[in-house]
């Protein structure tokens, strides 16, 4: 496994772990007492932190992954065609068939 996919599952691990520890945080203030019902703007800003934890770790990755896919014949065509215009015509390879 390279360094750099090792050092990105490492991150995305940790991220995650974190995540599902505050959740798990949240969940048992909620649960064993009574705060989320005695301060009603905290619970709201915890929601918000929930669900901004919950785009920016799963939703947010999933959309790019998507987007990614989409466009990836739109990019190998935009790279195929610079790399036409950069070649030199005479010597190149791609212009003699090859």
């Amino acid at each position: 496994m390279p360094e750099r996919s090792r050092y990105a599952s490492a991150k995305n691990l940790a991220i995650v772990l974190g995540v599902v520890v505050v959740v798990g945080i949240i969940l048992w203030l909620d649960i064993a007492t009574g705060v989320w019902s005695d301060l009603v703007v905290l619970s709201g800003l915890a929601a918000g932190l929930v669900t901004f934890l919950l785009n920016a770790t799963i939703i947010d990755k999933l959309i790019a992954r998507s987007a990614a896919r989409r466009w990836k014949s739109v990019n190998r065509l935009a790279v195929s065609e610079i790399l036409h215009l950069v070649a030199d015509e005479r010597t190149s390879e791609i212009a003699r068939g090859k």
